[in-house]
């Protein structure tokens, strides 16, 4: 048996393992593990998918909701709310379903002031409003998908 020497802050001397080559990457490669030939294209598909649901800000939401022809959805959330990221998944899809009858847009209320939150009645979280013309059309809260369903389907057009 042949005997390995090591010194302090070298590696051992002998065979390494086959998967220590491709485990290292340059420092200027990106750190992303590819399990098979075609992960790196399904990667590069599912970062290249846009969001259908559009973050906004508190002046964004005023020119939105004054401005569009379609009907706006707001999503009212916060980043710690559980219920706002159990529903936020649903509304993705919905976002793709209704695309040209309402525009989604969701707005983070712990991100700003808490006077806007304020101004617009926001008392629960998840809270839905939807817009139209400039005109508040119907507001909902909470995130129950059957009941948030039948409130986008009332106000698409």
């Amino acid at each position: 048996m042949q005997c390995m020497q090591a010194t302090i802050g070298a590696r051992a001397a002998g065979p390494r393992p086959a998967f220590a080559a491709r485990a290292r990457l340059a420092p200027s490669q990106p750190r992303i593990v590819r399990a098979r030939a075609g992960a790196e294209q399904a990667v590069e598909t599912a970062v290249e998918a846009p969001h259908k649901v559009r973050e906004i800000d508190p002046d964004t939401f005023y020119e939105l909701t004054a401005n569009s022809d379609l009907p706006v959805l707001v999503d009212f959330f916060t980043q710690w709310c559980g219920p706002c990221k159990m529903i936020a998944p649903q509304i993705e899809t919905w976002a793709g379903e209704f695309e040209g009858k309402m525009l989604m847009t969701k707005i983070d209320c712990g991100a700003y002031d808490k006077k806007f939150a304020i101004e617009q009645g926001i008392k629960a979280l998840p809270t839905f409003h939807c817009w139209h013309k400039g005109v508040k059309v119907g507001e909902m809260t909470g995130a129950n998908v059957a009941k948030l369903r039948a409130f986008i389907e009332t106000h698409a057009l």
